[in-house]
């Protein structure tokens, strides 16, 4: 019986310490209805009707599952549900696969390096940087899978080790149609390393070809309105071919996209420095998809310019992709300097320096352990839960944005304004942030009066400022206001 290796514990404990509060920090935000209907009620939704064997369309997202994103790897979570019922599902998994990343990223660092203090850093740098904090607290969103197959795969070529490889990279391909993008880069960057330029060479084919194929054929083909949804790339070409075309023609274009806005300075700046500068010296086959990944994110010209910080999801690759390159970077580094036998303390030091720093000055999520609020079942809470617990289960509801994802375990669910001839509404009349997206709380407030005061809706339970309304007759919803505009729903089956 091969024994234990005791030099793995702290790593063991380090992962669980990270995933148990970042998965305590997500139920407990779930809980208190700090959660969305975009995005965690969308894919709750749809994952849910998975595992229900129910087609996945979404009345949250007015969208079916693989018409929004070529995501097929979500089916192979839908199992989950049968074990716990909940959108907490999605939740703890996304908080164990970002929290798992850490696992290859330490064997690769001891691979490379040959410290174990050194890796154990690279990995808490990982784990508690701002990125990684916010890609698992905000909300769920599919790209969270990503960075632990990206790690396993650069794993599978430090350790030369096929299976470990293909592992990681055969899943890529099924989580979101720009990872083919980042696979590109990736076969791309290892062009530039020995003994693998081949292979680097079709990887980059085959990435590109695939994120074509994707967005021009697969995608429009199963789409309910025959086209892919997601042509805003932005500043330099709405396109892939207008963004190709102005690249070569007007190559300095690249560079600016990184330099024409503050925000995306600032998150370059604490990206590195919460790595320590290390990533500046990774070699060129890591910074390629380095660069490639900040660049699909810096392209994005708006309205949402979240994309270019990292208070969001967006940077779930970027984190993986700056360890990995901090590794890099300090093998480098040592062998510039002779080899100095202290030099990875040292650096290993300076990372959990920085990254606390980084931490502490921004106020990063995971502060919410340590504040009394976070604890507290103010009363709207509890009068949420008790107008939640009065929906029938099979019934019809349309319901404001940060209660939907306790409802959304059912055939039709919509997201307000949309869904307004549901068998039930919900709504709750205390305002908070982002609580009625898309629409601003006199806007709900103006909508409470028209369903009720026209007797369209009663109102069939209160509880405090929170209303259950049962409808008590249908109208035709064509001659809303609402009706038709795409920032908010383009088709419901309560039409009917």
């Amino acid at each position: 019986m091969n024994r234990f290796n005791y030099k793995i514990l702290p790593l063991i404990i380090l992962l669980l310490v990270f995933f148990a509060s970042y998965s305590a920090i997500a139920i407990v935000n779930h809980q208190r209805f700090l959660t969305f209907g975009l995005d965690l009620g969308y894919f709750d939704e749809t994952v849910w009707k998975i595992s229900q064997n129910k087609f996945p369309y979404s009345g949250v997202g007015c969208i079916w599952l693989l018409e929004d994103h070529f995501q097929p790897l979500l089916y192979l979570i839908a199992p989950l549900y049968h074990l716990y019922n909940s959108a907490g599902v999605l939740l703890i998994i996304q908080a164990f696969m970002m929290t798992l990343t850490g696992l290859p990223l330490y064997f690769i660092s001891r691979k490379m390096s040959g410290s174990v203090f050194f890796s154990l850093s690279i990995v808490f740098a990982y784990l508690i940087f701002i990125g990684t904090q916010f890609s698992i607290l905000n909300e769920f969103h599919q790209i969270t899978l990503a960075p632990f197959f990206i790690a396993l795969f650069y794993w599978g070529i430090e350790s030369r080790k096929k299976l470990a490889l293909f592992s990681g990279l055969i899943p890529l391909f099924f989580i979101k149609e720009d990872l083919a993008l980042t696979i590109a880069a990736m076969g791309l960057g290892l062009f530039f390393r020995k003994k693998i330029r081949v292979f680097g060479s079709g990887l980059f084919v085959l990435g590109t070809a695939f994120f074509f194929l994707l967005i021009y054929l697969i995608l429009p083909s199963i789409s309910f309105k025959g086209i892919y949804s997601h042509f805003d790339f932005g500043t330099i070409g709405q396109t892939p071919p207008e963004i190709i075309v102005n690249l070569v023609t007007h190559p300095w274009q690249i560079l600016q996209i990184f330099i024409d806005s503050p925000l995306k300075l600032r998150t370059v700046f604490i990206s590195v420095f919460t790595f320590a500068f290390l990533p500046f010296l990774a070699p060129v086959y890591l910074l390629i998809p380095l660069m490639a990944d900040f660049a699909m994110r810096f392209i994005y010209y708006g309205p949402q310019t979240t994309k270019w910080v990292l208070v969001n999801h967006h940077a779930s690759v970027s984190a993986v992709f700056l360890a990995l390159s901090s590794v890099a970077g300090a093998v480098r580094l040592r062998t510039m300097l002779g080899k100095s036998a202290n030099l990875y303390i040292a650096l290993a030091s300076a990372l959990i320096f920085t990254s606390l720093t980084a931490d502490f000055i921004l106020r990063a999520p995971l502060h919410s352990l340590v504040k009394p609020q976070f604890y507290q079942q103010e009363k709207w809470i509890a009068d949420n839960r008790k107008i939640i617990s009065k929906v029938p289960p099979q019934a019809s509801v349309a319901a404001q944005n940060n209660l939907l994802p306790h409802l959304t375990h059912r055939d039709r669910v919509y997201r307000l304004p949309y869904g307004l001839n549901s068998e039930y509404i919900v709504m709750d009349l205390n305002d908070g942030p982002n609580k009625y997206a898309p629409l601003t709380f006199a806007q709900m407030q103006i909508l409470f009066k028209e369903l009720t005061g026209n007797g369209r809706y009663s109102v069939a339970e209160r509880a405090g400022e929170s209303y259950l309304l049962k409808r008590n007759y249908k109208t035709d919803i064509a001659t809303g206001i609402y009706y038709g505009n795409r920032n908010y729903c383009y088709y419901s089956w309560e039409e009917f």
